[in-house]
């Protein structure tokens, strides 16, 4: 059981180094992407200007 054990440790130790960020970055993106654009929707100017169209 304890070699068991040790190979999955060495198992997991060696998938997350290689671990792609890359994603995680692209998700934060967008998130901030989509928080902006709600904000900018959201805001005042926004609606006095769309208003006036």
């Amino acid at each position: 059981m304890e070699a068991l054990a040790v190979e999955t440790q060495e198992n997991w130790l060696e998938a997350r180094s290689h671990f792609n960020m890359e994603d995680l970055k692209e998700h934060k993106k967008d998130q901030l992407r989509e928080a902006a654009l709600r904000a900018c929707l959201a805001s005042p100017m926004f609606k006095a200007i769309s208003e006036k169209a």
